[in-house]
């Protein structure tokens, strides 16, 4: 849905286009993750995430003008110049993803979580990368939490079946 239909930095999960992506990804597995493009074929953010890549050490994620502005987004670019690492807002094509180095979403709910396919291409040797370990290490002593194992806990609680 272009954005001078619907702004994109309105919050609500009622975008009919969010659905129809999580439809089509379906296909792809219970792994699979839905990027959105604007009209102009440039990926903006996934449906409930932003979008990162690493390309030759820079950080880069969509141009703030077709997205939500996320909190765990701002976080990352806040991260990335303390750490003195490249950043920076740009339009990113379908290319720019599949050659990446490294790829990952942010989202308030799970902090970064690592892309290690792409529409089912390896991003970089297929591993989670250098960079992303180190935001991630970065953003887990900044907020207090190691958001990476309390997933892993979490998701260890829910595979023997419990709800705590």
């Amino acid at each position: 849905i272009p954005a001078r239909l619907l702004d994109p930095k309105a919050k609500s999960r009622s975008r009919l286009h969010y659905r129809v992506a999580l439809n089509e990804m379906a296909a792809w597995g219970p792994d699979a993750w839905a990027i959105l493009a604007d009209e102009d074929g440039f990926l903006t953010e996934g449906t409930g995430s932003n979008f990162f890549i690493v390309k030759d050490g820079a950080l880069l994620t969509p141009e703030p003008r077709n997205i939500l502005r996320g909190v765990t987004r701002h976080a990352v670019l806040d991260l990335a110049a303390e750490l003195a690492l490249p950043a920076r807002e740009t339009n990113l094509e379908l290319y720019d993803a599949l050659t990446a180095d490294e790829a990952f979403f942010t989202s308030t709910p799970f902090c970064l979580m690592p892309a290690t396919r792409f529409n089912g291409r390896p991003v970089g040797d297929g591993a989670v990368g250098p960079l992303y370990r180190r935001l991630a290490d970065a953003l887990s002593e900044s907020v207090g939490v190691d958001f990476i194992a309390q997933a892993k806990r979490y998701a260890a609680a829910g595979s023997a079946g419990s709800t705590a």
